[in-house]
């Protein structure tokens, strides 16, 4: 099945009262997947349109800001709700700041066609306006299989609770940043919703997407959404 954009997803990991974080995200075109859909050269938008709709998703990456170590700004995270790390440094080195600590191991996470690994820490981590003190973080000091989707300055995995076992070592698994968000009492439900806004109608990046963690904007929505259960695959 096709999905099309706009979307809202909508992921539960636990549940109490409500207290909102809005996230600004971006949509980019995701020139890879030109090819895949049998498109060498785009002279005309409209062949990466679903019949009378918007562009589809697989024509589209979603990225947020995230700032760490020493006051650096990384403006190209790729959103994923597959993996469950957040991990920076694909685009320049990390650089260790104030409140970086040095977790003194290694971590390392496959994906698909390619992975990145590097060093572990935890660290003051701010994305839009959550903020989490201390939240294991990977720096990247090897990646692959990301060429064709750079820039990538790193990923952050919104994956469920404990699929993350094993990537850094030491350790069984490590907290998410909702998992850590949560922990820390910044949100009251460890619940985020997405909303992915469409590309331009000439297939420019367009911002008015958003991350809500500890809830959903019930705005985004038009009808009535299904709560369904995860699981962890092991």
């Amino acid at each position: 099945m096709m999905v099309y954009l706009p979307l809202l997803f909508v992921f539960a990991l636990t549940a109490n009262a409500d207290n909102v974080i809005k996230v600004p995200l971006q949509s980019q075109m995701q020139f890879p997947n030109l090819k895949a859909l049998g498109l060498n050269f785009i002279s005309d938008i409209s062949q990466l349109r679903a019949p009378k709709g918007p562009l589809r998703t697989d024509s589209v990456k979603v990225v947020a800001t995230v700032q760490a170590g020493a006051s650096q700004v990384f403006s190209d995270v790729l959103v994923d709700t597959g993996s469950a790390i957040l991990w920076v440094g694909g685009e320049k080195p990390y650089v260790p700041g104030f409140f970086s600590k040095d977790l003194k191991t290694n971590f390392s996470v496959g994906y698909g066609a390619g992975g990145v690994s590097g060093h572990a820490f935890t660290d003051k981590v701010t994305i839009g306006g959550a903020t989490v003190s201390s939240q294991i973080i990977g720096a990247a000091n090897f990646t692959s299989g990301f060429t064709l989707i750079k820039p990538i300055d790193g990923i952050l995995g919104l994956g469920p609770t404990g699929s993350n076992g094993g990537e850094v070592t030491g350790f069984n698994s490590t907290p998410t940043f909702v998992d850590s968000l949560l922990a820390e009492k910044k949100i009251d439900k460890g619940v985020f919703g997405i909303f992915i806004t469409p590309l331009g109608t000439d297939g420019s990046s367009q911002a008015g997407g958003e991350i809500t963690f500890g809830g959903v904007d019930e705005s985004r929505i038009q009808g009535k959404f299904a709560i369904c259960p995860t699981y962890v695959h092991i």
